[in-house]
């Protein structure tokens, strides 16, 4: 069985020494949105680090910022949920979290409606607008990543793609360029071409879905 651990190894490395550096990361993606947010906000309390910033934070307390295709705060949201964002009601939940026995459980449970209400999706903005590229601005020696799943690989053919508007933004911010396309099959190589004429120093990393372990 083929070991993704083996092939993403190089994209850990870079990112560590970002780390190392105090400087940042910044992730592109689509329909791979979703699990790379679960990772990264999982990160949050597993390793101590600063979760995710709102909308605002200045100074930047975390390491990590996302981008996905959308122009504003709610279309980003629909993009990397599918559908529209929905939080837990107080009203709805408050009631049941209240008849929880184990009272450690019953006081976080209770607690997380703090911050898991409709509200919430005012908070963090993933757009790839041109407020939050403001906001969130790239500086030589950061990480950007692009995520490619396999059925959006061939939009990197076409010149007005927004993945490859993100992949001119941070060579041109002189980022460290990490690529990595989630394949069933090697890359067409009119892409990996295109990638490497915007951005001939990237990292490019293909990850083929089939056999995997």
């Amino acid at each position: 069985m083929f070991s993704a651990a083996v092939t993403v190894a190089p994209f850990t490395e870079v990112e560590a020494q970002t780390y190392e550096r105090k400087q940042h990361s910044f992730y592109f993606a689509q329909d791979a949105m979703i699990s790379i947010f679960t990772d990264l906000t999982e990160r949050s309390p597993t390793f101590g680090l600063n979760p995710i910033d709102v909308i605002g934070t200045f100074p930047k307390r975390s390491w990590i910022a996302m981008f996905t295709n959308g122009d504003s705060t709610e279309a980003a949201w629909l993009k990397f949920l599918g559908r529209p964002f929905k939080g837990l009601a107080k009203d709805v939940f408050e009631g049941p979290f209240t008849e929880i026995a184990d009272p450690d459980l019953k006081r976080r449970a209770l607690n997380s409606l703090k911050n898991a209400g409709p509200d919430q999706q005012a908070l963090y903005d993933f757009s790839y607008s041109a407020a939050n590229i403001k906001d969130h601005p790239i500086e030589e020696g950061d990480l950007g990543m692009l995520a490619v799943m396999p059925h959006e690989i061939k939009q990197l053919l076409d010149k007005s793609s927004v993945f490859l508007t993100y992949l001119e933004h941070i060579t041109k911010s002189k980022a460290r360029v990490v690529v990595l396309f989630l394949t069933y099959g090697q890359s067409p190589k009119e892409v990996i071409e295109i990638v490497k004429s915007i951005s001939p120093e990237s990292l490019i990393l293909e990850v083929p879905l089939i056999g995997l372990s």
